[in-house]
């Protein structure tokens, strides 16, 4: 079940004063979490080996991304670096330090997590969101949760979310150029 609050765009433009969805999580789970819940499927592997696993996986894949390689978890995500920056009319006036400005961890879902399989597979509950960890779930579930069948995300309209884990509270495609 995803859980969902919503949230008026503030900021001015095209979008300021409309009402969007956006994802609430009340849990975050770390690696040790993660591999305490795989061993828990009947898994012959200890906690132990699987975080050590997980945690080389990560350490690799971070040091993969800062060659300029791109990292795929079959089925999960396809991981990526993207640069954050400013275009210039001509190409000869182009400055790594006067148009970059950032550079973000981009993450697409792939194979059996695709975007629309996701959209096709969830289930969604609006609660009251209060902040990070703090979701009230006060909803009566009377079996009118919204279950997958519309538009999937990517349909042009921000979503609230993304994958970037930004924090910066702008909708996806909030305006700021990407380019990989």
């Amino acid at each position: 079940m995803i859980r969902y609050y919503l949230y008026q765009w503030q900021a001015k433009g095209n979008l300021q004063g409309l009402w969007f969805a956006r994802a609430a999580s009340d849990e975050t789970l770390n690696l040790e979490a993660l591999s305490e819940h795989m061993h828990s499927h009947n898994c012959p592997y200890s906690q132990g080996t699987i975080l050590g696993v997980l945690r080389d996986a990560v350490k690799c894949t971070k040091e993969l991304l800062l060659e300029g390689k791109k990292v795929k978890f079959d089925n999960l995500a396809l991981f990526s670096v993207g640069i954050k920056g400013t275009g210039v009319l001509n190409q000869k006036e182009y400055s790594v330090q006067k148009n970059v400005d950032g550079l973000r961890l981009l993450a697409r879902a792939t194979g059996d997590l695709s975007t629309t399989r996701l959209f096709l597979d969830s289930q969604l509950k609006e609660v009251k969101y209060y902040g990070e960890g703090t979701v009230i779930d006060d909803t009566p579930n009377d079996g009118t949760d919204n279950t997958g069948g519309g538009e999937p995300s990517g349909s042009g309209e921000p979503s609230g979310g993304g994958s970037d884990n930004s924090g910066s509270g702008e909708p996806s495609g909030g305006g700021e150029d990407y380019y990989e």
